[in-house]
């Protein structure tokens, strides 16, 4: 059973990690780079905004039917249909709504934003849709249609990376339209396999849709306070600069590398949820294995974010065709992020799986609020690095306050060998930075990059390589 988790777990990892990253830096890269800083940055600025309420369009309903459908195969063509009437009510619920809100703020009518907004509810359907085949064990065939919709992208942007905007004339919109394709031929096989080779039929129940997002608000709740606190940033310098457009591309240029990283401990909390949940059902939780898994990631955030500080100016011209000094130091704030960041996803994902709801939402409300103050306050004066410090400043919150409320409720107590492994790793992150020998280059790069890792996985991989070996030594004896 553990073998075939890590087999399915790697080929998810794997495939997302393909595909995803050659999306962001071969299609998105160049799409910004030829549109140049301030039509991306209005795009990007769009893009955020409508990521603020896109919690409403899933509501906590995927993870809840794929606790369903495993326990109750029987009865999935009901709920599909129903499921699916709900869906389409928090669709228009959340167009309206996003809709009327950049209407509220002066952002105006855009109709770049309701293409944007018809991609986030297709989007958020097939992550519905995938719920079903991960129900049902089928985590090669849901991997695979995790990335579909990336790979159909990049193959339909392609001629706009030669110059031809092919549906409409212009590159942004087109950008936007080949997106819809992508998503639309990814959700009609989804459909078409979830509901075995049929067309469902909408239902429409008030009282199913009433008792399910009563028991799913407290995750819709948080999901919506953290699109607030990570996305708000981007619409934000928009709207507080007289050049908004032009800071929110600047300032986009940094936060793709952040994004891509990001990818890793998403998907590792995907696997540590139900870890975390198993062992809390059964009263034995794990302290190594919650602490092999913070340490490893957030080493790996630490690593990004040292070799970042080093590659810094030589990684923003490689990548990018305009160049800022602003945007590297943006870039350089935007990559210590990553190490709060990658912290939050595990002690996030505990303290979720433990039902501490309440307490991770009231740390949202005050993140939310910190992070649009701190905006209001260092956007004016510092454009994209007030924002990026904000970020910092947010995420290293959020990662402080889950560490302490996980170490009350669980009464970890450290170990002399811990603290001097984390004061050596310590140690060699600042020798990074301040002594690196090599020129910023693509080998420097690779090579701090491999050498920081060996020595991570040496320092912190040994609970890791003694579950492996007593798994393996228990199945040849």
């Amino acid at each position: 059973m553990r073998l075939r988790f890590l087999y399915n777990a790697g080929v998810v990892l794997l495939l997302n990690l393909t595909v995803k990253p050659f999306w962001i830096f071969a299609i998105d890269r160049q799409v910004q780079n030829q549109a140049g800083p301030e039509a991306y940055g209005q795009y990007y600025a769009l893009l955020n905004f409508s990521l603020l309420l896109s919690s409403l369009l899933d509501a906590g309903i995927a993870n809840y039917n794929t606790r369903q459908v495993a326990m109750q195969q029987n009865e999935r063509a009901a709920r599909l249909e129903s499921l699916l009437g709900l869906k389409l009510q928090l669709f228009v619920g959340y167009l309206l709504l996003t809709l009327g809100a950049a209407w509220l703020s002066g952002i105006g009518w855009k109709p770049l934003l309701l293409l944007i907004g018809l991609n986030q509810g297709l989007h958020f359907l097939n992550l519905f849709l995938r719920s079903y085949l991960a129900g049902t064990h089928q985590f090669k065939t849901e991997g695979f249609f995790g990335v579909v919709d990336k790979l159909l992208m990049s193959l339909l942007a392609w001629p706009l990376l030669l110059n031809q905007a092919y549906l409409t004339g212009h590159l942004m919109t087109d950008f936007v339209l080949i997106q819809s394709l992508a998503y639309l031929g990814t959700t009609i096989p989804l459909l078409l396999l979830v509901s075995q080779k049929r067309l469902p039929r909408l239902h429409f129940s008030w009282k199913f849709s009433r008792q399910l997002l009563a028991a799913s608000l407290p995750f819709a709740l948080l999901g919506l306070l953290m699109a607030g606190y990570t996305k708000i940033d981007a619409v934000l310098l928009q709207n507080l600069l007289p050049q908004g457009d032009y800071a929110a591309g600047v300032y986009a240029a940094g936060y793709r590398l952040l994004d891509a990283f990001a990818m890793v401990p998403i998907l590792v909390s995907g696997i540590l949820l139900p870890q975390f949940a198993t062992m809390l059902a059964a009263q034995k939780l794990d302290a190594a294995f919650v602490r092999t898994a913070a340490l490893l990631l957030g080493g790996l955030g630490s690593l990004v974010a040292v070799v970042a500080q080093v590659q810094a100016d030589w990684l923003m011209e490689w990548l990018y065709h305009h160049h800022d000094p602003v945007q590297n130091a943006a870039f350089r704030l935007l990559m210590w992020t990553f190490l709060p960041l990658s912290l939050n996803y595990v002690f996030g994902t505990l303290l979720t799986a433990g039902g501490h709801l309440r307490q991770l939402n009231a740390l949202a409300s005050i993140a939310l609020f910190l992070n649009i103050a701190l905006n209001f306050w260092l956007i004016p004066r510092n454009g994209p690095i007030g924002a990026a410090t904000a970020a910092l400043f947010t995420q290293a919150f959020m990662a402080l306050s889950q560490l302490l409320l996980a170490w009350r409720a669980h009464s970890w107590l450290l170990q002399a060998g811990f603290v001097g492994r984390l004061l050596v790793w310590v140690g060699i992150c600042v020798l990074l930075i301040v002594a690196w020998p090599l020129a910023p280059s693509l080998w420097s790069l690779l090579w701090q990059g491999m050498s920081g890792m060996v020595v991570l996985l040496l320092l912190f991989g040994l609970p890791l390589y003694q579950r492996i070996y007593a798994y393996l030594r228990g199945r040849l004896s």
